[in-house]
């Protein structure tokens, strides 16, 4: 399938370049501070969202960084897929690395799996439940390397909807073109050859056909100091309100009314408390240089529900 080249191989290359990395980089002194609030969100998000759930779809698991939180929810069956096949050898390992009494009940299927060939998106196990649905599907700071077009994002979006239970969670973590693209307009420096370069202490971005538009395939270049992203890498732009566009035609409906407490966990209250994407809004202590609160500040969540196949007639998810 000729859209799953560009988006498949960026994924897999990034995911190749930095393996055996990623545990080492989440001890560095400062970009520690990062890495922890974050999956302090997805915890809470997750302990919200995934109550009382058995089972869940992890699509792009990599090396398996949410295993502690899937135990912590006491979700009994998980299926975790990825492109990247050390991705998966190394979560696996860290897996059986645990002691039982630290895996719980919950019980793990590594699955490799390319979402955006027709192949790949056929070997996404169905749930091991009576039911075959999961209950929670989840992508956490993967779903922009599938916005190279409207299609691949499509696909995705209709693998996870296709093994969701009606009514089951679809929960997103991404980059937020949005932010970024305030950001950029406010601090961003434009070269000789009109590409956008916004360099803090905690991060460089820049984006190589300057000024972001809303649409797919815009591409921007990371680097995070003290992640797996310290070198240059090249992802899409992922914009809110075109992911919320496509999950409404694949047959989802965002989830717009978080409780308060869940707001106040590190979510911006204020500004996002009727959208859909709900953007980061740490609060590091005052030790911590302020470019890792603006680097945070970039990232968003989105909550869907799949609707009923009679409360939707999009044909992405046939």
């Amino acid at each position: 399938m000729a859209m799953a080249t560009a988006a498949s191989s960026l994924y897999d290359s990034h995911a190749r370049a930095h393996a055996g990395e990623a545990q080492s980089l989440r001890e560095e002194r400062e970009s520690v501070h990062l890495n922890r609030f974050h999956n302090s969100l997805k915890r809470a998000v997750l302990v919200h969202f995934a109550a009382g759930a058995t089972s869940l779809l992890d699509l792009a698991c990599g090396r398996g960084g949410d295993m502690h939180k899937w135990v912590q929810c006491d979700i009994a069956r998980v299926v975790a897929c990825d492109v990247s096949s050390n991705s998966l050898d190394e979560a696996e390992q860290r897996w059986n690395s645990l002691e039982p009494e630290s895996r719980g009940r919950t019980r793990i299927d590594w699955t490799h799996a390319d979402l955006l060939s027709d192949s790949g998106a056929a070997a996404v196990p169905t749930s091991p439940t009576p039911s075959h649905r999961f209950d929670v599907a989840t992508c956490f700071f993967a779903l922009h390397y599938f916005c190279e077009r409207r299609e691949s994002l499509a696909r995705i979006l209709s693998v996870a909807r296709q093994r969701l239970r009606e009514g089951g969670t679809f929960i997103v973590c991404m980059p937020s073109a949005a932010m970024i693209a305030r950001y950029m307009n406010v601090c961003a420096n434009e070269d000789d050859d009109g590409a956008w370069e916004w360099d803090t202490h905690a991060a460089t971005l820049a984006l190589p056909d300057g000024r972001p538009r809303v649409r797919f395939g815009e591409l921007i270049e990371f680097a995070i100091r003290g992640t797996v992203v310290a070198g240059h890498s090249l992802e899409f732009l992922a914009w809110p309100s075109l992911v919320e566009q496509v999950a409404r035609e694949c047959g989802f409906e965002a989830v717009r009314d978080w409780p308060a407490e869940l707001m106040s966990a590190g979510f911006d209250a204020r500004d996002d408390a009727r959208r859909s994407a709900k953007h980061f809004f740490p609060t590091f202590d005052k030790s911590v240089h302020e470019s890792w609160t603006h680097v945070s500040r970039l990232n968003c969540m989105l909550v869907f529900r799949r609707l009923a196949d009679s409360q939707t007639s999009s044909a992405h998810f046939t």
